[in-house]
């Protein structure tokens, strides 16, 4: 394989090198690394434009998160700083890193520092995507080439991938009539591990002034609703500022995020009387309820009248 690895130019062929060398992972894992280093070089030294195929992008991911190894958190760390060129292949490996980031790996030790790797990488990918989004904006406004609305397209589908795998993996998603059920305790705590993913993405968001996708932001506030009863001032908080962060782009005229939006504020003022005592947290569900009454909702403007009546 190290040959093929140092001399086949065909991505597909390429494909096939990687695919084959899964089977020999645990028990050499290190020459599986050096076919992969060779192999690395070999296509970054092709002629034209350089395409990885996803098995070495999946391969490296795993190398780095599963075996912690160094050569593969440096390589993914160089597509991510240049993200802008790498864009598609950063799709990828949030894709893949997202794999590891399952709750059920937080229920053993040696499975949990697999969860915290993933975690902690697709948390370090955040800014770096984000300011990416931010410097194409500023370099062409709303006049982007069409390379460069390929590029941002890949980066917010990339963040995306983030809070929809998350959204997925959090046992909130219904498939059908049933449901993937995970315990209450170890929603919880899925939630409070993933929670600093989600603080970084939105600081990230708000101090570059970058707008989030109406449909990233819609599974962000399906997955707040589904975590209300862990965390009510942490996920009101969060709904607030997700919704201002994703206005610009439109979703405050979204009739399904209107409708969620108001499924939350209901459950708040049912169940978690206690936020309404809290002048911060009682300011946020206001502004929360304002953009949508704003956006011309009949529905949040009679809930601010109930909380009128409330407060009378």
């Amino acid at each position: 394989m190290q040959d093929i690895a140092g001399s086949e130019r065909n991505i597909v062929v390429q494909g096939a090198v990687c695919s084959n060398m899964r089977r020999f992972v645990k028990e050499d894992p290190e020459r599986c690394v050096d076919v992969l280093n060779t192999l690395y070089k070999t296509i970054s030294q092709t002629e034209g434009e350089n395409t990885y195929p996803d098995e070495f992008l999946s391969m490296v991911t795993g190398f780095a998160i599963a075996f912690d190894n160094n050569w593969a958190k440096d390589l993914m760390l160089s597509f991510l700083t240049n993200c802008k060129k790498y864009h598609a292949e950063t799709v990828k490996l949030i894709f893949e890193s997202t794999i590891y980031l399952k709750p059920q790996n937080l229920e053993k030790s040696e499975t949990k520092q697999i969860f915290n790797r993933s975690r902690d990488w697709l948390e370090s990918t955040i800014p770096h995507i984000v300011k990416a989004i931010r410097e194409l904006f500023t370099d062409y406004g709303n006049n982007l080439d069409k390379n460069s609305e390929t590029i941002v397209t890949d980066l917010y589908r990339a963040l995306d991938e983030i809070v929809t795998r998350i959204y997925f993996s959090a046992g909130i998603f219904e498939k059908g009539a049933s449901k993937e059920q995970l315990s209450s305790d170890l929603q919880k705590e899925y939630y409070c591990s993933v929670k600093p993913i989600f603080l970084h993405f939105l600081d990230a968001c708000e101090r570059s002034h970058v707008a989030i996708n109406p449909g990233t932001a819609h599974y962000f506030i399906e997955l707040m609703n589904g975590v209300l009863r862990h965390d009510p001032p942490g996920v009101l908080d969060m709904s607030v500022r997700v919704i201002r962060a994703s206005t610009p782009a439109g979703y405050s005229f979204d009739h399904m995020g209107m409708e969620k939006i108001v499924e939350l504020c209901e459950t708040i003022i049912s169940d978690h009387k206690e936020l309404l005592l809290n002048e911060a947290s009682l300011k946020n569900l206001l502004d929360l309820l304002d953009i949508f009454v704003k956006a011309g909702w009949p529905k949040p403007l009679e809930l601010v009248w109930r909380l009128d009546e409330i407060y009378r």
